[in-house]
């Protein structure tokens, strides 16, 4: 069965078996300050830094939004969250080739959040996008493994601001011409 409230009520797309307390709609500028947070927290959680002070998150969080929110469709930039009674719980942004970020609040790991937000993810982007992954993150990667993403190459650490290795991967892991993974080029 497809459904969540919000996917059915603002998109066509919508997102198999959900957890029914969980509503998916897209991200509003009220968000940034909780999306900022939640960032923040998910990465250290995930013992990921974050080399910016917290303003220039939200600041960060805040021009992405703008950006979203000026899109009309997903053709451009999209940005869901993912709430219940709790609030906000994750988020998810994208663009027609690439995943950006996908993060879950800490306590609601393991409990389907992020597989509802890939899930919508997927549903947007059906051919296909690429992500990347901080190969230290291993909880990240094999959540994506177990949703049938692929690693495609590796990048070094010098390339990003954290100064960790990435790994690039592909959903789906095989296109229908036989090559691996999409056309994509990250941001």
């Amino acid at each position: 069965m497809l459904s969540t409230s919000s996917a059915t009520r603002t998109d066509p797309v919508m997102v198999r078996d959900p957890d029914p307390a969980l509503d998916l709609r897209p991200a509003e500028a009220v968000d940034a300050p909780a999306l900022a947070g939640l960032h923040v927290a998910a990465r250290a959680a995930g013992g990921i830094p974050t080399p910016y002070a917290d303003h220039e998150v939200l600041a960060w969080v805040r021009g992405w939004l703008a950006d979203a929110e000026a899109g009309t469709d997903v053709s451009s930039q999209a940005a869901w969250v993912a709430e219940d009674d709790d609030g906000i719980v994750g988020y998810a942004r994208w663009t027609p080739t690439w995943l950006d970020d996908l993060y879950v609040r800490p306590d609601r790991w393991r409990h389907g959040v992020g597989t509802a937000l890939l899930g919508l993810v997927q549903a947007h982007l059906r051919d296909g996008f690429g992500l990347y992954v901080f190969a230290a993150n291993a909880r990240a990667r094999a959540f994506y493994a177990r949703h049938g993403l692929a690693e495609v190459a590796r990048h070094p650490a010098e390339v990003n601001p954290e100064r960790l290795e990435q790994v690039e991967l592909a959903w789906p892991p095989t296109a229908p011409d036989g090559v691996r993974g999409p056309a994509v080029g990250g941001t």
